[in-house]
């Protein structure tokens, strides 16, 4: 390949790999992100002499000082610093990129784009960023190598500024002998010291923050879940295969279904106005009481045996905490701040909503232990639990009719199971006309369509429960997840939203699901293999490096330490390595180098001409030795030849120098050319004559004398 082709495409990867995962974190806007995808294609078609004239570095230049002027304006106008550093520092990397033409221009790229990195750094934490990161150290070494090679031409003919000189310097830019393959991976190679030092610094170097990374601004919120909640939000999110918790059972015996149905209850909704769900507002979020390092839901022992989960949820906004019904304990995993390991403190409100800090955005890692304990929450002397709005008179006839006569926990089933016989789930996008003057969605639901989604049960349940004097509220969480055997853990995507009704019966708050078991069926269809391939990746990604804190590095030292003194208490860390992978991966990269020795010498046989390539013949070898002497006896002269002239230049060059050379060089030059290009031969003693001629050169007032003396 070509030199300059290869520069310019080695750079444009570099510069891609180090500005996506800046791109996908969403710190920078839209428009820059378009704008920095629109400069990146131009400039791969802007090429010399265009970006080097005067008029056009200019243009560049002013739209450098231009973008600056802008993110100033921005800042002054409240926009975040950070935001609008990172957004001018990926536009300064496209504009720079529009103009590559010398060296200096490819070592500046670099720096933007490492500066990119260090943006992502802080900006992101997802899988992306470590294989952007990955790309950018594999690359970096190879740039940088191939601009200071183009250092070393452009100071060699560029600073003449002769027309020989740029001729010879496009000629070594096009050609096909200055980089090679082995060149490209051998310099590649001097990635693995940068990140091993990497891995030891981040291993290493004590977690002292709130999290090794963040994001820089608040994470989306997901639907369902924020202050209100309308008819129609949770199936809307059901399109999207987004993980939003992954967890595992803590009994490693435990079965492991391919799809596991539980309710992980998340917010709490108990005001309906105007077809909307609201939360009361929370004036007060109580810290959750504390058993030891556990936090707790139910003052009962926890009985040996319990069964649980160890969770990891990501970044929510707001940030509630996702538990399973009859959770009693919840323990979660320490942070560093300041310096100090503390556990992450929980609250929650009066409705039994569950809220973490989250003050770096990046998640939380808990376990959760079921005990069978009381749903959390405040009585129902809350006369928010019984209000309905008005109009609701034919809900709380049908009410009447499904629910009939009984206990409360007798008219609470009987009222479920009417509208699970009764009425059919269809998701939204199956609702095809607008609602009448003075409809509701109930209305359609519960009288005309006869069909909906689990808001339309839930809504329908909780205000016709409320209807006949239960006291009931409406929950939003999970209803399952899926097995990912690769990964070997549960993963919760968007997909599994749910919303259910809590009704207070006998005291206690009681779980009642009013949509049809053909929910699940139509709307779980199983994760791709290609899904969980990236989501077992994410997982990993998450619990060895997202998750690695000063907690772990604590635990690792102690580990270290027992094994150091022998102690046989502690576990190796080497314990839960499978040598067999181990084994299988180095197999794998013995064969890769193998293959590739192979495949290089296929090639270089082929370009030889392979099992027949030609074999330089004896006069084809004397001929080059004769060339050979001759160019060193011209080097101790003071008159050596240019690497990148070819013997009929050099001949033309001393032409050109005024010498007196006689006619021994043109003599010695086409002999060289006929006998190794062109199939002739050397005369019996011609080669000694010709020797002879080589050492007869001499200085001669300042010039250069070849006489040919007769061979002995």
């Amino acid at each position: 390949m070509r030199f300059a082709a290869t520069q310019k495409l080695l750079t444009f990867l570099m510069a891609l790999a180090a500005s996506t995962p800046m791109i996908l974190s969403g710190e920078v806007g839209l428009p820059v992100a378009v704008g920095f995808g629109v400069l990146l294609v131009a400039s791969w078609f802007l090429e010399p002499p265009l970006v080097a004239t005067v008029r056009y570095r200019r243009v560049l230049a002013a739209l450098m000082l231009a973008t600056l002027l802008v993110q100033v304006v921005r800042v002054v106008g409240g926009a975040p610093v950070a935001r609008a550093a990172l957004e001018y520092a990926l536009i300064l990397l496209g504009l720079k990129m529009c103009g590559r033409n010398r060296f200096s221009d490819y070592q500046q790229i670099a720096v933007l784009s490492f500066l990119q990195v260090i943006g992502a750094t802080i900006a992101t934490f997802d899988v992306s960023y470590a294989v952007g990161f990955l790309a950018f150290v594999v690359l970096c070494p190879s740039v940088l190598s191939l601009a200071h090679l183009r250092n070393e031409m452009e100071h060699r003919f560029r600073h003449e500024d002769t027309v020989e000189g740029r001729v010879a310097l496009r000629r070594l830019l096009a050609s096909r002998r200055v980089v090679s393959g082995k060149f490209i991976i051998g310099t590649g190679l001097l990635s693995i010291p940068v990140l091993l030092v990497t891995i030891a610094l981040f291993i290493g170097f004590p977690r002292f923050g709130l999290g090794f990374f963040g994001r820089l601004s608040p994470t989306n919120s997901m639907a369902g879940f924020t202050s209100e909640v309308k008819i129609g939000d949770l199936d809307r999110t059901r399109s999207e295969e987004i993980v939003v918790l992954r967890f595992e059972p803590l009994d490693a015996d435990a079965d492991r279904p391919d799809r596991l149905f539980l309710r992980l209850r998340g917010a709490v909704f108990d005001v309906y106005e105007n077809d909307t769900w609201k939360r009361s507002p929370q004036r007060f979020w109580k810290p959750m009481a504390a058993r030891g390092k556990h936090y707790s839901l139910d003052n009962r022992p926890v009985p040996a045996g319990s069964p649980g989960y160890s969770m990891m949820l990501e970044s929510m906004n707001p940030p509630f905490l996702f538990v399973p019904g009859g959770t009693g304990l919840i323990e979660t995993e320490p942070i560093a701040s300041v310096g100090l390991l503390k556990r992450r403190k929980l609250s929650i409100s009066r409705t039994g909503v569950i809220r973490y800090e989250d003050p770096s955005r990046v998640g939380i890692r808990y376990r959760v232990f079921i005990t069978d304990a009381k749903l959390p929450g405040t009585s129902s002397d809350d006369p928010a639990y019984l209000a309905t709005p008005p109009g609701t008179e034919p809900m709380a006839d049908l009410a009447r009719d499904l629910a009939g006569q009984g206990s409360d926990a007798v008219r609470a089933r009987k009222l479920v199971a009417g509208l699970k016989q009764k009425y059919r789930y269809s998701a939204v996008s199956e609702f095809g006309d607008a609602l009448a003057k003075g409809d509701t969605p109930l209305d359609r639901f519960l009288f005309s369509r006869g069909s909906g989604t689990c808001e339309h049960f839930a809504t329908s349940a909780t205000l016709m429960l409320r209807t006949i004097g239960i006291p009931s509220r409406m929950i939003t969480g999970f209803s399952s997840a899926d097995y990912n055997p690769i990964g070997g853990f549960y993963a919760v995507r968007t997909k599994s939203a749910h919303a259910w009704t809590e009704a207070y019966i006998d005291g206690v708050w009681t779980t009642l699901d009013a949509t049809p078991a053909s929910d699940d069926g139509i709307l779980r269809a199983p994760p791709s293999t290609l899904a969980m391939v990236i989501d077992a990746i994410g997982m990993r990604w998450h619990r060895h490096v997202i998750g690695y804190d000063a907690s772990t590095q604590v635990a690792m030292a102690k580990t270290l330490a027992a094994m150091w003194k022998g102690s046989g208490n502690s576990s190796s860390p080497f314990e839960y390595i499978s040598w067999k992978s181990v084994g299988l991966i180095f197999a794998v990269l013995v064969l890769a180098m193998l293959g590739f020795r192979l495949l290089s010498r296929f090639r270089w046989n082929r370009r030889r001409g392979g099992s027949e390539r030609r074999v330089m013949t004896r006069s084809e070898a004397a001929a080059t030795s004769l060339y050979l002497e001759f160019q060193k006896r011209m080097t101790r002269l003071g008159l050596d030849r240019k690497i990148n002239q070819t013997p009929n230049e050099y001949l033309s060059s001393l032409v050109a120098l005024g010498v007196d050379i006689g006619e021994a060089p043109a003599l010695i030059t086409r002999r060289y050319h006929e006998v190794r290009f062109g199939g002739f031969g050397f005369e019996e003693g011609e080669i000694d004559h010709l020797k002879a001629q080589i050492h007869a050169f001499h200085f001669d007032e300042g010039s250069i004398r070849m006489n040919a003396r007769p061979p002995k």
